[in-house]
Formats: C-alpha cells, structure tokens, sequence
C-alpha cells in the first residue's frame, strides 16, 4: 500500500459553524441550545464548570440518558472535515485518527485499552478548557448569548496533527473488515481502535492480490526474455511484504504473557528462515504457519526465501549459505539465480496460504 497523496490543510477540529447559545426565559433559567453545520461529525465532552472532570457523554437526543453529574456541561468536539477524531495514546503516545468511537477504545500502535477520554489530544483538551471558560462566563451574567466554537478553534495554536504536512507522509487510512469503522495511522500495521482487530492479514492481502494481478498482466503482456526475468526478479518483493506481516504478528506475540527467556526467543524468530519459524511458532504458540503446505512446496518456500536473500543482499549470486539452506541441486556455487514465471505463479498463493495461517493461529489466542 502506498502512502495516500498529500491532503490539502485540514485542522484537528474543524470549523463547522458550530455555536452552543444560552436561552434564558423571564425567570432567569438557561437553556442551551447547539448547532452546527457542515461535514463534521460530533462528539460530546461533560466537564466540570471547574475543568477538573471530563466525561464522555453519547450523544442520545434532546432528552439525554443518564444525566451527568452536577455541576457539568456539555462540549461539542468537532471532527475534522473528514469527519475523523485525532487521538492520543495515553500510553505510548502516538497520534491517530478514528470515525466511530466507543466508551473504550484500544490504541492501534501499543493495543492498550482505556477509556475514550484518556485519548484525549492536547490541542482538543485546550478547546474544552476554553469552551469551558465560555460557559463560566455566560453563567455569571446575561451579556453572553452564545459560544463560537470556530472562533476558539480557529485561536488554538495546534490546530493541525503535526504529521499532516511532511515530506514523505506515512498516513494510511483503513476500513476495519470486522467492525466498517474508518481509521488512520501512521505506518501500515495497527488495530482497529474500537473493535481491537488488526489490519495484518487485510494489509498484506492487498500487497499479494495486487502481486497477482500484476504478475498476470505482465505474463501476457512482456515477450522478451530477458524483461521477463527482470520482472520476475522484482516480483519477490512479495516475500518482503509478507515478511513485513510476520513481524507485525511477531510483534504481538511476544507482548502476550510469556517469560523473559521465551519472550527473547519469539523476538529472534527470522521468518527468511521459513522453515525453522513454522517448528518455532508450533513449539511456542501452536500456530501452523505451513499448515496445510505440502512438502514439495515447503521446500519450494524454503528455496524462494533464501533466493530472495541473495538476490537482495548478494547481488543474486548463490552463495554456501544458500546452497547449505535449500540443497538446491539446480544452481552452482556463484552462479546468478534466475526467477522463472511457474516459480512466481506458484510463489504467491503460498504466501497468502501462510499469511492466512499466521493470522488465524495468532487470533485464535488472542480472541475472547
């Protein structure tokens, strides 16, 4: 998945011609009345009139079910115009973005679950406060009719995610296939901040889907020999990607509850060494990597992943290594390694057999 193009300048909070005005009758008794416009999605913040207690508060209508704590009021934190709510990790304080958001949420980076307020950005704890500022005022006397909220938007002076304009920018949004909810993150792997489910195996399915497509394409369409061997050549970039999901996976594995020896060795697990990870993962986890993968095409694995070792990091020349690994008969020592067009037609599918494999065997232990 390639990085989205550069957005043009959005803010945290956008401007929705968003007003909160006081309504006061003869007796002096106020109401409040919220409005807003625009593509902006809401979410309502209870804080106390002395900014000590925030509260998430679901938006349920005019008659609002259980009623807050006195003394509280509410404020209307703006989507940006993607209708998207930034995010902080309480914990390891990455920044993210979601569309739906839940009592609890789970960061997409470390996986730690915690209340939605404790997400809260800076820059929309600022917005809050003076909102709050805003109502202390109007409740003290009758000159104030109502809050701007653009106004105050409009005056925070973080306004923007940091990440929005960079030279090489590294958001990716998802739509979460468990759960439709739309998130953002920095990088490619994370979780769905509201159901808990990772994007690895989504992620990865879309690099080895566009593989085939391309794989397909380019075996009809490129006659020379040697453009086919180039391509083909390039083509085991797929075995990278899906090394890239092992890790991720890798990663979460070694945050379950283990010792410190086991932890250290789930951490030094090397899935170029296909092979020795599928003994690895059964002995640790019970997680069968090449369930279901044949032996000729678990030696045919073994072979394309140390290939694409040396052909990343060897100049593509067979080495002792390589051939102490595959006892490959085929190739001689030095000899240039040619990828054929059967080797990557038949490559793919079995990356996306394991990547399947890997992420089910991971789900199954980590599923309530």
């Amino acid at each position: 998945m390639d990085p989205e193009p550069e957005r043009p300048e959005f803010a945290e909070i956008a401007l929705a011609k968003s007003k909160i005005k006081f309504l006061r009758d003869a007796k002096g008794a106020i109401a409040l009345q919220v409005t807003s416009v625009g593509g902006a999605s809401l979410l309502q913040i209870g804080v106390s009139l002395d900014g000590a207690r925030l509260e998430f508060w679901p938006l349920r209508g005019m008659n609002m079910s259980p009623a807050p704590e006195a003394p509280m009021v509410p404020v209307i934190l703006v989507s940006d115009r993607e209708q998207l709510f930034g995010r902080a990790c309480p914990k390891c304080k990455a920044y993210f973005r979601t569309a739906n958001i839940a009592e609890v949420i789970c960061c997409p980076y470390c996986s730690i679950r915690a209340p939605l307020i404790q997400f809260t950005t800076q820059n929309q704890l600022r917005f809050i406060d003076e909102v709050r500022k805003k109502y202390v005022e109007g409740f003290r006397g009758d000159k104030l009719e109502e809050i701007d909220l653009d106004a105050i938007a409009q005056a925070l002076p973080d306004n923007r995610p940091s990440w929005a304009y960079s030279e090489e920018l590294q958001q990716h949004c998802f739509d979460c296939e468990n759960c439709g909810n739309r998130f953002d993150i920095l990088g490619e792997y994370g979780c769905c901040p509201v159901c808990g489910k990772r994007n690895s195996l989504q992620v990865v399915m879309s690099y080895l889907n566009a593989a085939q497509a391309q794989f397909e394409s380019a075996n009809t369409a490129i006659t020379d020999r040697q453009d086919r061997e180039i391509e083909w050549e390039k083509m085991t970039k797929c075995i990278s990607d899906f090394e890239a999901m092992a890790r991720d996976i890798q990663k979460q594995l070694a945050r379950l509850p283990l010792t410190p020896v086991r932890r250290k060795e789930v951490e030094q697990i090397s899935f170029q060494r296909i092979l020795k990870a599928d003994e690895l993962l059964r002995e640790f986890f019970a997680i069968e990597l090449l369930k279901g993968v044949a032996d000729a095409d678990r030696e045919f694995a073994n072979k394309m992943f140390n290939r694409r070792h040396i052909l990343t990091h060897n100049g593509g020349r067979v080495d002792q290594e390589y051939l102490e690994r595959t006892c490959d008969s085929g190739v001689r020592l030095n000899q240039k390694i040619v990828v054929r067009s059967r080797e990557i037609a038949r490559l793919i599918p079995l990356l996306k057999k394991a990547a399947i494999n890997l992420f089910e065997g991971y789900e199954s232990l980590t599923s309530v």
